[in-house]
């Protein structure tokens, strides 16, 4: 099952840079929420199961869901 209410946002390679809300992901620590959402794949449509982060940053927080695709390729999910 897919949880509903996140979107892809985008599969990068382990610490390319790459942009939320104006801060590059790379360059704080990734708080896992302990939480996990399920999702697709959208170019090989295999399930993954990832985990829920924030990151705080300029007085506010940011959450994303992140798990690597394949060896050090993120795919990276926000909710709609």
């Amino acid at each position: 099952m897919i949880t509903p209410g996140w979107k892809f946002i985008t599969a990068i390679p382990d610490g390319e840079p790459f942009y939320l809300d104006g801060i590059n992901i790379w360059d704080f620590k990734w708080q896992n929420t302990n939480e996990t959402i399920e999702v697709k794949d959208p170019l090989y449509q295999q399930d993954f199961v990832l985990d829920i982060y924030k990151i705080n940053a300029v007085g506010k927080d940011i959450v994303f869901a992140a798990g690597e695709f394949s060896n050090c390729i993120w795919g990276i999910y926000q909710k709609n």
